[in-house]
């Protein structure tokens, strides 16, 4: 299996600990993240299994705390970057669809340039500005 690293070696679609949204060390945060989820709702399911099944969930939290690691602050260069990886991991064709439609828009828009620069308005107006 082939995973997308970073130069560090971090790996952007890690179940990650979230220490920046965490209330207590991170977990809900983190997997809240991974699915792409709202964090309440991962709290609620933590809250519930506290309630129902009580040592199975405290132990299973503590062994998380442990074994996955913290988030990295340098994870992605930007805020941007996070959207969209979280994008292609949760619908990559959604991800896919979109960035063939940025592409044909930039294309559309390349070609109106490239039109108006190779008009021979363009090149008459040049010459009476070089004038």
């Amino acid at each position: 299996m082939r995973y997308d690293r970073t130069m560090d070696g971090s790996r952007p679609f890690r179940l990650y600990r979230d220490r920046r949204e965490a209330w207590i060390a991170g977990i809900a945060a983190g997997m809240a993240d991974y699915a792409g989820i709202d964090v309440r709702v991962v709290r609620v399911a933590w809250v519930l299994a506290l309630i129902f099944f009580t040592p199975p969930a405290i132990l299973a939290y503590l062994v998380m705390i442990f074994v996955i690691p913290s988030k990295p602050d340098d994870l992605y260069e930007s805020e941007e970057q996070h959207d969209l990886r979280r994008k292609v991991h949760l619908s990559p064709g959604d991800a896919l669809r979109e960035a063939r439609a940025r592409m044909r828009e930039a294309e559309d828009r390349l070609g109106r340039m490239e039109t108006a620069v190779l008009s021979e308005e363009f090149r008459l107006r040049r010459k009476f500005r070089d004038l």
